[in-house]
């Protein structure tokens, strides 16, 4: 409400502006003709003092400047003339183009509309479906509601009618009677418990009461196996029933759950930035199929102007004729004045010639009047063509005022998505640093276990070369060991049995159980030869064992911490795969970061010039009204100036009437002195 306050203000205080500067021009041309008319009277006032010569010598003269100044006020109002049609034909052009950029800013902003209101509709469908799909499995739990309540309702009067079937029994055995008289039943009847024989069972015969109690208890037992039956039948139900309620209120939720996802998925940021992003692109292509529009309607503007531009030249032409007749004018009264100086001259010597003079002047200046209304007319015309000149431009301000409060909720609608990609923007951002560092620590912690594979993989190598020495030295051994007991065994030598023994000690290395005997047999055998014989075998192949048995031992190690070498440097082939994949992925994510924030970028870029290209049309639509609002006050000084002129022309068309009587008048006298002159050429 304050903008058109404002507004209405500011057309005030112009209408204001423009009636003190119409009063000034017409209060400076009355002041213009009030001067003119009092020297016209001063004149007419001093014709009593001097003769008739110098009374007419000082109206022609006032007349003269009269007419000049007229002349003068002519040429400029053809330069004010000149001046309104230029600026007319630029803002014209400027309107144009304007008018071409606004409607193709309005037709894309009615189909990003149509196509927002065309989503919103899709939307709006899937969300009556989805509340159509929830209102239908509500409608399913309320009979399942009512159905479990129907059987627990159900199950209460069975556990009733059992409780009161084992009251009757209880009964019966305590009396022998069936008593029901102060139980009733919800489900069964007496008649489907008892039978049709329970008014005979109240007999007194004891045959009876036997047999209708034997009887009545058969039936009993059938009706309790039926009852338990069903019971067992209804409890599954039942317990079906909450299954199958707890399993329709589990999928319930699951599709609330699955509702809640697709809304929050399809109000995800992924899906919104690329939408923006296709519209964006869209927008740019709409865009410079814009520029290449405009560029054609500036060619064309461009044919328009030079059209114009010839039509102004046109007109400059005829106003050089103009000035070329108003020249010529000027000498017919620069010669009218030359004869009335001749006229001047040769007053004394005829009347005639001053009458036909004073005709000739008469005539000369009735035709400049001729020739002054029809520019008149002229320039009324060209003023009435400014107007609707002026008028088509107001129309198209207000039409381009509605197209800017049009185009204004596009705006708005452009600048809150762009206010929405950026927070989506920075939430990626934040998303993708977060990543990023996740990525780096994680990088950071497999490059230290990676160290410590390294470190344990190198004192492994250590151990193993520690190991593979150990068993180069036991293998030196016993090859000494074997030197020495070869030696041992030529030193022995000598008898048969040694010979055996020998024999025996190779075996006892090719197999560990048969050396233990061997070397039994040979300590015994060496006790009965020399004792120094017998401790050399049995220190040597004890030693031998243990050497086989360390070295069995260090290969089963040496064979396990290969395997172990083995898988280490297979995990560890794995780790440096999945780090080279997590590289690969961290160098995708962010190139895509890059790529989306330039894009980014280049899209906010690309709405901050549509942004300053909205602001100058704001601009330019500003200058054309206060434009249009000057055009408006020069066409009403315009007018005034004319009402002015035509005021003017009326006082000379009066002068010129009041000269003509003066003529008649010095006419009449001229044919008085005449005949006075004649009468006394008569006379004498």
């Amino acid at each position: 409400m304050a903008p058109n306050g404002g507004s209405g203000e500011s057309g005030k205080e112009g209408d204001n502006k423009n009636s003190s500067s119409s009063s000034l021009m017409l209060g400076l041309l009355e002041e213009f003709t009030k001067i003119y008319s009092d020297r016209l009277q001063r004149v007419e006032e001093t014709a009593i003092k001097c003769d008739q010569k110098q009374y007419l010598e000082n109206k022609v003269r006032v007349l003269e400047s009269w007419i000049r100044d007229l002349g003068e006020q002519n040429a400029v109002l053809v330069v004010t003339v000149e001046e309104l049609e230029r600026e007319a034909a630029d803002r014209v052009a400027l309107l144009e183009d304007r008018l071409s950029k606004m409607a193709t800013t309005t037709r894309e902003s009615c189909v990003s509309l149509r196509d927002h209101q065309i989503q919103v509709s899709s939307l709006v469908t899937d969300k009556i479906g989805l509340e159509k799909k929830a209102q239908g499995l509500g409608e399913k739990v309320l009979t399942l509601e009512r159905r479990t309540l129907g059987l627990k309702e159900e199950n209460a009067n069975l556990q009733s009618d059992l409780n009161n079937l084992i009251q009757v029994i209880s009964r019966a055995r305590q009396t022998g009677q069936w008593e029901v008289d102060d139980l009733t039943f919800s489900c069964v009847t007496p008649e489907q418990v008892f039978g049709p024989v329970l008014s005979s069972s109240r007999r007194s015969s004891q045959s009876l009461k036997e047999s209708q109690r034997d009887y009545l208890h058969q039936i009993f037992e059938d009706h309790l196996r039926k009852d338990n039956s069903s019971l067992a039948s209804s409890f599954s139900n039942l317990q079906d029933a909450d299954s199958a309620y707890g399993g329709r209120g589990s999928e319930k939720d699951l599709i609330i759950m699955k509702l809640r996802a697709d809304l929050r998925s399809l109000q995800s940021t992924h899906e919104e930035t690329n939408r923006q992003l296709l519209e964006r692109d869209k927008h740019i292509a709409d865009l410079q199929t814009q520029l290449t529009e405009t560029h054609h309607e500036l060619a064309l503007s461009q044919a328009e102007v030079s059209t114009v531009n010839q039509t102004l030249k046109e007109v400059r032409h005829h106003n050089r004729h103009e000035n070329v007749e108003i020249t010529r004018k000027d000498e017919v009264i620069r010669h009218l004045l030359s004869k009335q100086s001749v006229y001047k001259k040769d007053c004394m010597k005829g009347s005639v010639p001053m009458l036909c003079d004073l005709d000739n002047v008469i005539t000369g200046e009735n035709n400049v009047e001729a020739q002054l209304s029809e520019n008149i007319d002229v320039l009324a015309s060209r003023l009435a063509e400014l107007e609707e000149e002026c008028q088509q431009l107001r129309i198209q301000h207000t039409a381009l005022q509605d197209t800017h409060a049009l185009c204004t909720p596009t705006i708005n609608m452009l600048q809150e998505q762009l206010n929405r990609s950026h927070q989506t923007q920075v939430e990626l951002r934040t998303v993708l640093t977060a990543e990023v560092a996740q990525r780096h620590d994680q990088l950071v912690a497999l490059g230290d276990e990676l160290k410590e594979q390294e470190q344990k993989h190198h004192e492994t190598l250590m151990q193993l070369q520690l190991k593979t020495e150990v068993i180069k030295e036991l293998r030196k051994e016993i090859r000494d060991i074997k030197e020495r007991q070869m030696m041992v065994d030529d030193k022995n030598a000598l008898t048969p049995m040694k010979d055996g023994v020998y024999s025996g000690i190779k075996e006892t290395i090719s197999a560990e159980t048969q050396t233990d005997k061997i070397l039994s047999n040979k300590n015994e055998e060496s006790s009965r030869g020399s004792p120094n014989g017998f401790y050399s075998t049995i220190s040597p192949s004890s030693q031998i064992s243990k050497l086989e048995n360390e070295l069995a031992e260090k290969s089963v190690l040496l064979r396990e911490l290969q395997s172990h070498l083995a898988a280490s440097r297979q995990e560890l082939h794995l780790k440096d795969e999945t780090l080279h994949k997590l590289e690969k992925k961290l160098d995708s994510s962010r190139r895509e970061g890059n790529q989306r924030g330039g894009r980014m970028q280049y899209l906010t870029g690309q709405l901050t010039s549509l942004q300053l290209e909205v602001g100058r049309t704001h601009g330019q639509a500003e200058q054309l009204r206060r434009q249009v609002e000057k055009k408006a006050e020069l066409i009403e000084k315009l007018e005034v100036e004319n009402s002015s002129l035509t005021h003017q022309l009326n006082e000379k068309s009066a002068t010129l009437e009041r000269f003509q009587t003066e003529i008649v008048k010095t006419s009449t006298e001229l044919e008085r002195k005449r005949k006075e002159v004649s009468e006394q050429k008569m006379t004498i």
